[in-house]
């Protein structure tokens, strides 16, 4: 897609079937997750709204995948410029965007319940469809809660969704290793993702160890993301944030703010296999300056 721009599907020439692409958008959602700074090349306005109704597994995943569109190239155009401005300074329509995102992820949620009552405790393909989407949603919404706040405590509402995502992601491997959808497990799984956010971003002690502890034992990488490297990456942000910190402290509290990690730069070498990752603090509070470092992990 490199050099493509951006390409709205409504503009298009000719005919495109419709399964194509929504391949494309997938694939193009996937890959802004994967590369830094990356917003979706081909954009698909969300026909989603209050009184829309979900026939099927399917139609709920093609709605999502339109609002995930949406969700990377608000994060990748947007709210990268205005985080960590004063909330007064940033302007009204970027703030108006946001929230219209959040509140079409809400409206998406309330029509998807009648089948996650339904799939929620199966095993069925049409459970492990479900399971992922729940998924799928509940990252986008961790992570749009935080994109136009400069503080990492904003995630410690978030204590159920973190635990819903390691819960259904260890269900999926379970079913993975259970050798019943072997086929299933590829670039489209895209738990990876979901675990590190958690892994990084959740300071549950317990809860972050269980997601670390899921990444190292996804059999093979997701595109760009390789579970092993995250996991090792997610453990040393761990560190960093817990150091000097007695267990029992962590036990009752969470870590505070100014030992938390905001943005994490990684960059990966799978031929060396090597991973290089910087990431920033604010060790004297949201109004002192940012220490950078920088981290090594191998695999």
């Amino acid at each position: 897609m490199v050099g493509l721009g951006n390409m709205s599907i409504a503009h298009l020439h000719y005919n495109m079937d419709e399964d194509l692409v929504e391949a494309f958008t997938r694939l193009d959602v996937q890959a802004s997750s994967y590369v830094a700074r990356r917003a979706p090349a081909i954009t698909r306005q969300p026909v989603f709204d209050s009184s829309s109704v979900f026939v099927e597994v399917n139609n709920a995943e093609e709605h999502l995948y339109q609002e995930l569109n949406c969700v990377w190239s608000f994060l990748r155009n947007t709210a990268e410029d205005y985080r960590y401005r004063e909330a007064n300074l940033i302007p009204l329509d970027v703030l108006a965007q946001a929230q219209s995102i959040q509140s079409r992820l809400r409206q998406w949620e309330t029509a998807f319940m009648p089948f996650w009552a339904v799939y929620q405790s199966e095993t069925s393909e049409g459970a492990h469809q479900a399971k992922l989407l729940r998924i799928y949603h509940d990252t986008a919404t961790v992570l749009m809660a935080d994109a136009l706040h400069p503080v990492e405590v904003v995630f410690d509402a978030f204590d159920d969704t973190f635990r819903r995502i390691v819960l259904l992601s260890e269900e999926l491997l379970r079913k993975k290793f259970a050798g019943s959808s072997a086929n299933t497990f590829s670039i489209e799984m895209g738990i990876v993702y979901p675990l590190y956010l958690t892994a990084v971003k959740c300071r549950i002690v317990d809860l972050r160890a269980k997601a670390i502890q899921l990444l190292l034992s996804v059999p093979q990488p997701e595109g760009i993301w390789d579970g092993r490297v995250m996991a090792k990456i997610a453990e040393q942000v761990k560190q960093i944030e817990e150091e000097g910190l007695h267990a029992t402290f962590l036990n009752v509290h969470r870590v505070p703010e100014f030992r938390r990690v905001h943005a994490i730069g990684i960059d990966i070498d799978a031929k060396a296999r090597t991973a290089e990752f910087s990431c920033k603090l604010r060790p004297n509070g949201p109004d002192g300056e940012w220490e950078e470092r920088k981290h090594f992990v191998r695999w």
